[in-house]
This record gives C-alpha cells, structure tokens and sequence, in this order.
C-alpha cells in the first residue's frame, strides 16, 4: 500500500514519518485490498486550546473506488495520529460487517431463487 503523507503548518521529520508509515502501514493486517493512504499532519492554534495538532487519515479501495476515512485533533501530533488509527479501526470493522451482511443477503435470495425454480420443475 503506497501511503501518502502531507503536512500542513508541521514540520515533517523522518521520525515522524517512519512513525505514520508504522502506523498506518499495519492496517493492512485488518483489511486488504487498500491501494494507498493519504495522511494529512496538521498544526493549527487554537483561540482556547492553544496549539493543536489534527490528523486525517483515508484508505483508497483499489477496486471499488470506496474510501474509508478518519480524523482526530489532539494537543500532541502522535496521540491524534495513534487516536485516527484507533477510529480507522472501528470504521475497518463497520465496513467489514457491512459487507458481510451483503454478501449474507446476496446468499440467502440465491438460496431462495434455487428453491423456487426447485419447486416450480416439480
């Protein structure tokens, strides 16, 4: 997976780099077929918070042009990315059951239609 990282108001350090590509990297081992990652690294000042660091991760789908996406803002840049990384996991595991539960249907009205057309030649 060809991960893509993009920094806005941050600078981009090779420790911080190699720590995004671990990161996100290792969401392969929860869904495949992902052809790249896009990781934007913001830091922004905010009026009340101060200084905030806010990251937004997507997964491109390489065949079915679906994107699975995160984000999360955080005073540290490594505990918004380790926070969007802990999200992108709860949204693998929606779109994997909803998937599931398509392929489920798709199944059950094949088994229906073989039953029927079973009990219509008898």
């Amino acid at each position: 997976m060809q991960i893509n990282i993009r920094a806005k108001n941050y600078e981009l350090t090779e420790q911080t780099k190699d720590y995004v590509e671990e990161k996100v990297g290792n969401m392969e081992k929860y869904i495949s077929g992902m052809k790249e990652a896009h990781v934007i690294l913001e830091k922004d000042s905010h009026h009340n918070k101060g200084d905030v660091a806010h990251v937004e991760i997507s997964l491109h789908s390489a065949t079915e042009g679906e994107v699975l996406m995160s984000e999360d803002t955080a005073s540290d840049m490594h505990e918004a990315l380790d926070n969007a990384v802990g999200k992108l996991k709860h949204v693998i595991e929606k779109y994997k059951g909803t998937r599931n539960q398509v392929d489920k249907e798709a199944v059950r009205q094949l088994r229906e239609e073989q039953v029927f057309l079973v009990a219509g030649e008898a």
